[in-house]
C-alpha cells in the first residue's frame, strides 16, 4: 500500500471500480446504502438521511449483522470502535 491507503485508519482498499464520479469512495456508500435496503428496507434508508454519517455507518452494521455473507468492508477493530462512539 502507498500514498493515503498507508494512513487509513481502517483497513480498506477499494476493491471495486471508481470511476461513478464520485470520488474513490462513491462505491463503498452505494454499496453500503445496497446492503441496508437489501436487509432493512428503504425506509431504513431514507431514515439515515435525517442523521449525521455516524448513523449512517451504525444502520449499515445493523444489516450487515443481518446478512453474514455480505462483503466486510471494515476490521473488528473499526466495528468495535463505531460501538463505542456516543450519538
Amino acid at each position: 500500500m502507498t500514498g493515503m491507503w498507508k494512513s487509513l485508519p481502517v483497513a480498506l482498499v477499494p476493491t471495486e471500480p471508481t470511476d461513478a464520479g464520485g470520488g474513490p469512495f462513491y462505491w463503498l456508500g452505494s454499496a453500503m446504502s445496497k446492503l441496508i435496503v437489501e436487509e432493512l428496507g428503504a425506509d431504513a434508508l431514507a431514515n439515515t438521511l435525517k442523521h449525521d454519517e455516524l448513523e449512517f455507518l451504525r444502520t449499515f452494521l445493523r444489516a450487515r449483522r443481518k446478512a453474514p455473507k455480505a462483503p466486510q468492508y471494515f476490521t473488528s477493530e473499526f466495528v468495535a470502535a463505531v460501538s463505542r462512539l456516543k450519538a
